[in-house]
C-alpha cells in the first residue's frame, strides 16, 4: 500500500532538489560534507524534520510516509539521503523523548540539526542532576551540520557499577551534547558516500543534564504522537529502508541510461538479450521488494496506531 497523503507534499518537494543536488554532487564529495546551499535548501523545505513532533514544527512523518521521501532524495543524491535521514532520526527523538527544559532550548529557534551516533560506546556516571560524560565515537553521520550532537552511552552509578535498567541489564542512554564541547576527527577516507561527513568524534569529560537524555530503549514519547512508539530503533530501521530502495532505483537507472550509449563496441548494451534479461529480473526484484517494504510498513503502522 502507497503512504497516505499529506497536507505537505514532501515527495514533491524532494522532486525539485534534483538540479540542485547534481549540481553539487561532487563538490559535496571533495568537500566530505554537504555544501551550505544544500543544507539551507534542505533545512528550509522541512527535510530534517520529517520525523519531529508536529507541535515543534516538524512534519511528525508515519513510516511509510518518510520512507517515500527519503527513497525520492537517494535517487538523485546517495549522501544527501543519508544525512537527511540520520539528522531525521536524531531531531525526531531529541523533539520525543527530552525533557521540556531541553527541547525548549532545540526547538525554540526552529526545528534543529542533530545527529550522530547512538551506539554506546561513551560512559555516563550518575552525578546530582545529570551525567559526566566522556568517549570516543564513530561514523558520526551529518554532525559536522549539527548544532547538537547525539550520542549513547552506557551508565554508571558513582561507585562504578553500571546502572541496570528494568531488564537487568546495563542502561542505555542518548545524550545531546553542543557541538562546541565535541573533538571532531577528520578520518572519512571512503569511496562513496564521502559526503555523509561520517567522521569520528569524541569528548571529554563533560557535564550533561538529566533532561538532555532519554534512555535509549525507550518506546514512551513524552510529546507527539504514535510514530514514537517503535523507538529510536524503528525510525532507523525505516530511514535505512528508503536509502536501499532510492540507491536501488538510482542504479538500474543509470545502468538503463549506460545501456543506451554507444562505447566503441558493435551495437548497443541495451540491444543483448542476455542484458535485457538480467536487467528485467533486477528490475523486478526491485519492485517486489518495494512492495513488500510498504506492505510490511503498513502493517507495523497498523499496530503502533492500535489502541
Amino acid at each position: 500500500p502507497e503512504p497516505p497523503s499529506l497536507p505537505v507534499d514532501f515527495v514533491e518537494r524532494a522532486r525539485r532538489l534534483p538540479p540542485l543536488l547534481r549540481a553539487n554532487a561532487e563538490a559535496n564529495e571533495n568537500g566530505g560534507r554537504l555544501v551550505p546551499e544544500v543544507v539551507q535548501a534542505l533545512q528550509s523545505g522541512g527535510f530534517f524534520g520529517l520525523f519531529a513532533p508536529r507541535s515543534l514544527g516538524g512534519a511528525e512523518l508515519m513510516p511509510r510516509q518518510a520512507i517515500a521521501v527519503v527513497e525520492e532524495l537517494a535517487q538523485h543524491d546517495a549522501s544527501t539521503a543519508w544525512v537527511v535521514f540520520a539528522v531525521c532520526l536524531c531531531t525526531g527523538a531529541a523533539g520525543a523523548y527530552l525533557g521540556d527544559p531541553a527541547v525548549h532550548a532545540l526547538f525554540s529557534p526552529g526545528v534543529p540539526i542533530t545527529a550522530g551516533q547512538g551506539i554506546p560506546n561513551g560512559r555516563a556516571i550518575v552525578v546530582p542532576g545529570g551525567y559526566k560524560l566522556q568517549g570516543r565515537w564513530n561514523y558520526g553521520s551529518g554532525v559536522q551540520h549539527a548544532s547538537h550532537v547525539h550520542t549513547g552511552a552506557i551508565v554508571y552509578e558513582e561507585s562504578g557499577a553500571p546502572r541496570l535498567d528494568a531488564h537487568g541489564v546495563p542502561e542505555v542512554r542518548i545524550f545531546y551534547v553542543p557541538r562546541e564541547q565535541v573533538e571532531f576527527g577528520g578520518n572519512w577516507d571512503v569511496v562513496g558516500l564521502r559526503a555523509t561527513g561520517s567522521i569520528d568524534y569524541a569528548l571529554p569529560e563533560t557535564f550533561v543534564a538529566e533532561e538532555y537524555t532519554y534512555a535509549a530503549r525507550t518506546t514512551i514519547p513524552l510529546r507527539g504522537g504514535p510514530l514514537y512508539r517503535m523507538g529510536t530503533i524503528g525510525l532507523g530501521a525505516a530511514g535505512h529502508t528508503a536509502f536501499a530502495l532510492g540507491v536501488g532505483r538510482r542504479i538500474l537507472g543509470d545502468l538503463a541510461a549506460f545501456a543506451r550509449t554507444k562505447t566503441g563496441r558493435p551495437g548497443l548494451l541495451g540491444e543483448s538479450e542476455s542484458f535485457l534479461e538480467e536487467f528485467a529480473s533486477a528490475e523486478a526484484r526491485l519492485r517486489a521488494a518495494r512492495a513488500l517494504v510498504f506492505q510490511a510498513w503498513a502493517e507495523a503502522e497498523s499496530s503502533l496506531t492500535m489502541s
